[in-house]
């Protein structure tokens, strides 16, 4: 019985440490001190998109309004309704599209390149941003590539004002074009609400802080179990004594 017990709690915090790993999400916190923008940076030439949005970027409530802004030109915001994943993940403009293989710590063959898209319910890959629906105030949806954070919050029901974004192209797959058909969501562009050079910069450091947070979390989880079963079983063991005698 303590054998299966053990084996029950090792599985647990695996399970609990990976779920950490992938819901934990230290950009949410670097991006708290970072500077708003407002229409005078957008006009002096600065790099707005994926910085906080000030009062006076435009927000986008309907489809109409979205489609009026210009590819890679034109900011604005958006704070959705509700939000819908898409199970479509696109590879990382920051990350390498390639990797290589690796044996005994050396490097085996010629890179390889990554799939530009992966289809997965799922957050398991690092590497890659999901595809949102994002509902807007006027029942349309459109698609979004936005932090995860962000989705996260929305998920639960909170009222968000998102990063500033840029309406941009991208490759319409197969299970994209089917998601969007059944939702009537709007096709011709995405907005994408990424700081790509910041994100680059930490992508380590998020990889890092992710996987640490899964190791801790394994370890506490796993030896407060194991505490647990043993505690038990000496108390177990205590009444059975007590009967024999």
């Amino acid at each position: 019985m303590k054998k299966t017990l053990t084996y029950l709690a090792v599985l647990a915090a695996i399970a609990a440490a990976v779920f950490v790993a992938f819901h934990f999400y230290p950009d949410s916190l670097l991006r708290r001190g970072r500077e708003t923008m407002e229409m005078s940076d957008i006009k002096a030439g600065r790099e707005v998109t994926g910085y906080p949005a000030g009062e006076d970027i435009p927000r986008i409530s309907s489809v109409e309004e979205f489609d009026r802004l210009s590819f890679g030109t034109d900011y604005a915001t958006v704070q959705p309704v509700s939000i819908l994943p898409t199970g479509v993940w696109h590879l990382k403009s920051w990350v390498s599209p390639y990797f290589q293989k690796r044996y005994k710590g050396r490097k085996v063959g010629e890179p390889e390149r990554k799939d530009e898209y992966l289809t997965s319910k799922i957050n398991i890959h690092m590497d890659y941003n999901q595809y949102y629906l994002l509902e807007l105030s006027d029942g349309a949806y459109i698609l979004a590539e936005i932090p995860e954070p962000d989705a996260a919050a929305i998920k639960r029901g909170k009222a968000v004002t998102l990063p500033i974004g840029e309406k941009r192209t991208f490759h319409m797959t197969e299970k994209l074009r089917q998601v969007c058909e059944e939702n009537g969501a709007y096709e011709e562009g995405v907005f994408f609400a990424f700081d790509e050079e910041w994100y680059e910069s930490i992508d380590i450091f998020m990889v890092l802080s992710r996987l640490g947070a899964g190791i801790i979390v394994f370890f506490a989880v796993g030896v407060c179990l194991l505490l647990l079963i043993d505690k038990a079983a000496g108390r177990r063991a205590e009444r059975v004594s007590q009967k024999s005698a």
